[in-house]
């Protein structure tokens, strides 16, 4: 967050929230009371008395971050014990056990307490180092003989490793800093998604900062080698390029198979409309899918981590798929990305408010913990807001029924998945315009049958030069993804072209490309991977035998086969290429 009144704003809130929550509930449970009256005193003793002040230290940030971390651990658990109580989470394989949760409260309790020292010694040192002194807050904290925050961390291998490279004092570092930090100390390279894993993995609620708390509860006992080479993200040791590879006997294939067709198709649902989740369960039924619902996702995430397990085998199975709603109520205080106030309008929920960022939080939460699954964001009014979902693989949004029940099928084996769910606002396909590509540098020849094409409700897309195709292509890779996979996508492109040499510095005057078509195709089959068909269109095809090193590529001078290439796309079909998949293709 950008200044101290930001985040402090956000951590006296969470505090309010769970003084009140453990008010209202009046649990007998020790630990619960435990927790109020540490909260109670940090409100009234600390937070309150830096609110007051005019201008907060934004030294004290980290710490203040590290703080509002351990309350959202404590949020999320005490509404688990809560439901945990009523009945099980979703429908749960395995029970989650409301003294199985307490015992997490108590560990929580610790790690609160921990945290309330952090902000006091880090209060403490801002108070002997003025904004003008260099002071080294390792020695301010030896003068003060404030104990290091590393103490705090159970792994010894953590504690050596963040006091040298990160610093005792120091609650938080950024991603980068603690990429570079252990690259030195491992003395290892990292992948380039290192910084991207780790931050998805330890900054669940996206504050910009990896705490030492959340490095710490990640690594665990494992060592450091160990709980990073679960994130993937260092490269093979030299000396293990060469890995022995068991060839997969027949015998073996067969007990993969069985072992696949073992996993039952498994559904997670976040909605917190009950009629929508009767809806999933009904869709469900015959496909044989073992659906999951929630209405939060609190319960989600409990019952996630309580099955672990059998997720895992799912997900690495090709057998899961997870559905979530894009904005849902939830207690007030979840989040700062709120709606405006439920006062305001006519479908409230007491105490809760609706948050507009749960499905980009749970993603990012799937994300962190590895998981690859498929996720569809389902929104309303809200999907405008869903463009973060092409910051992630394999994730989609629509507000569509129909996309929606595409996924669901696909799931069940009923239809192949064609990806089209992928990127956002995503619509049936169905509304959507086959596209057409059409490569010319002399496009105002081709006037009249582009005009045909689009006649047919063809979209026709023209470009005049190899470069300008290709970087209308890269910048436009996802939506081509997702035509090429429905067999919505078609290129049409001259054998020759006026065009300006590539890679020149200083750049040459334009110039006959004789191998523009051909260059093309390279870059479209070869470099990108796209399976559309292409048919070169030219005055002259006896240079184009090129064509046949390519499976759905043809050439032709003749009208009528361009007609037979436009009226295939438009109907949706693919069953032409008989008649132009070839070179000088007639109607013969």
């Amino acid at each position: 967050m950008a200044n101290p009144f930001d985040i402090l704003s956000t951590v006296i809130k969470t505090t309010a929230f769970l003084i009140d929550w453990t008010e209202a509930h009046k649990s007998r449970e020790t630990v619960i009371a435990d927790i109020q009256q540490s909260l109670l005193s940090i409100h009234t003793n600390i937070l309150l008395h830096i609110s007051a002040l005019p201008n907060p230290n934004p030294r004290i940030i980290p710490a203040l971050e590290d703080l509002y971390v351990k309350f959202k651990q404590i949020q999320q658990d005490l509404e688990v014990w809560e439901e945990s109580r009523k009945k099980t989470l979703g429908k749960l394989w395995a029970f989650v056990n409301p003294w199985a949760v307490l015992d997490q409260l108590k560990q929580d309790k610790q790690m609160m307490r921990d945290s309330i020292q952090i902000l006091t010694i880090t209060i403490l040192l801002v108070a002997v180092m003025p904004e003008t002194d260099p002071v080294n807050p390792m020695a301010a904290a030896a003068a003060l003989k404030t104990p290091s925050l590393t103490t705090l961390s159970g792994n010894p291998e953590v504690r050596k490793f963040w006091d040298g490279r990160i610093g005792e004092n120091s609650p938080t570092c950024s991603a980068d800093q603690l990429v570079r930090a252990l690259a030195k100390y491992l003395n290892r390279t990292f992948k380039e998604n290192a910084t991207k894993a780790l931050l998805l993995r330890l900054d669940e609620y996206d504050l910009g900062t990896i705490t030492l708390s959340a490095f710490d509860r990640f690594v665990c006992k494992r060592s450091l080698l160990d709980a990073l080479n679960s994130l993937d993200i260092l490269p093979a040791p030299q000396g293990n390029l060469r890995v022995p590879v068991h060839k997969r006997t027949k015998s073996d294939q067969g007990h993969l198979r069985k072992e696949t067709e073992s996993v039952q198709p498994l559904l997670l649902v976040i909605d917190d409309e009950p009629g929508n989740i009767q809806l999933y369960d009904k869709l469900s039924q015959s496909d044989g899918i073992k659906v999951n619902t929630f209405l939060s996702t609190t319960s989600a995430k409990s019952w996630i981590d309580s099955n672990e397990a059998i997720l895992r085998k799912a997900d690495m199975m090709s057998k899961l798929r997870v559905i979530i709603d894009d904005s849902c109520w939830e207690p007030i205080s979840l989040s700062s990305h709120v709606a405006p106030s439920p006062s305001t309008s006519s479908n409230v929920q007491p105490g809760k408010v609706r948050d507009l960022r749960v499905g980009e939080s749970f993603l990012r939460y799937l994300r962190g913990q590895q998981y690859t699954a498929p996720v569809l964001v389902t929104a309303s009014q809200s999907i405008a807001s869903t463009t973060y979902v092409s910051e992630y693989t394999k994730t989609g949004s629509t507000s569509s029924p129909i996309v929606r029940d595409d996924f669901i099928s696909a799931l069940a084996g009923k239809i192949a998945d064609d990806e089209w769910w992928l990127g956002c606002d995503v619509r049936p396909k169905a509304q959507i315009e086959p596209l057409l590509v059409w490569i010319d540098d002399e496009l105002e020849k081709r006037e009249i049958q582009i005009k045909a094409a689009k006649k047919m409700n063809l979209r026709v897309v023209a470009l005049d030069s190899t470069e300008k195709t290709k970087a209308w292509m890269l910048g436009n890779k996802l939506t081509l993804r997702r035509m090429d996979n429905a067999n919505l996508l078609r290129f049409i492109s001259d054998n020759t072209r006026i065009e300006s040499p590539r890679n020149t510095d200083p750049p040459l005057p334009k110039a006959k490309n004789h191998n523009a078509g051909k260059e093309l195709i390279q870059f479209i089959r070869d470099d990108q991977g796209y399976r559309a068909p292409i048919l070169i269109y030219c005055w002259k095809t006896g240079l184009t035998t090129y064509v046949e090193d390519w499976k759905g590529v043809g050439s032709t001078t003749n009208h009528g086969v361009l007609q037979v290439f436009f009226e295939a796309l438009a109907e949706r079909r693919m069953d032409d290429e008989v008649a132009w998949a070839k070179v000088g293709a007639t109607l013969d």
